[in-house]
C-alpha cells in the first residue's frame, strides 16, 4: 500500500535547490531495448528523483520513468548508491507535479508489465460502444416520453 508523501532530510553536502519529497510509490522504468521494469520511486523533486531497482543502470544513462500523476519523464542517471539510483530529469517538472504524484488517489501498479504492447487488456469502468449508444438514446428519448405522458394526462 502506498505511504503518504513526506519531506525527507538531505545528507550533508546536499546540492538540491528543493526539498526531496518521500513518495515510496511504484513507477515504471523504461530503458531502450528492454521491457518496462517496475521500480520504487523513493523520493521526488521537480529536478530529479531517487529510484530503487534490481536493474543495473550506468552513470549518465538516459532512461524514462512512468510516474502516476505525472506521466512519462525523461531522466539521466547521475549517481548510484546503497539505496538506489539518483536521477536528474531532462526537463524540470511543471509546478504542481509533486502534488499530483503524491495524492492519495495514486495506487500501487498491479499491472503485468511484461504484457506486449497492444495486448487485449480489459478496461475496468469503461462502457462498451453498445452501452454508450443505449445511454445516449435513453437520454434523448426519456424527456420526450415524459412530456408526452404529461400531455396525455392533461389532454
Amino acid at each position: 500500500m502506498s505511504q503518504p508523501a513526506q519531506i525527507t532530510t538531505g545528507l550533508a553536502g546536499n546540492r538540491r535547490a528543493q526539498q526531496r519529497i518521500g513518495i515510496q510509490r511504484t513507477a515504471v522504468l523504461r530503458v531502450a531495448g528492454h521491457p518496462p521494469i517496475p521500480v520504487t520511486l523513493v523520493d521526488l523533486t521537480r529536478d530529479g528523483c531517487l529510484i530503487e531497482t534490481d536493474a543495473l543502470l550506468a552513470a549518465e544513462q538516459l532512461i524514462e520513468l512512468g510516474v502516476a500523476g505525472i506521466g512519462t519523464v525523461g531522466a539521466r542517471v547521475v549517481r548510484s548508491g546503497s539505496i538506489g539510483y539518483g536521477c536528474e530529469f531532462v526537463e524540470t517538472l511543471p509546478s504542481g507535479s509533486i502534488t499530483s504524484a503524491s495524492r492519495g488517489n495514486v495506487v500501487k501498479l498491479d499491472t503485468d508489465l511484461t504484457t506486449a504492447p497492444g495486448a487485449d487488456v480489459a478496461r475496468v469502468g469503461k462502457f462498451s460502444p453498445r452501452q454508450r449508444l443505449l445511454a445516449a438514446v435513453a437520454i434523448v428519448t426519456l424527456p420526450w416520453a415524459a412530456i408526452l405522458g404529461v400531455a396525455v394526462l392533461l389532454g
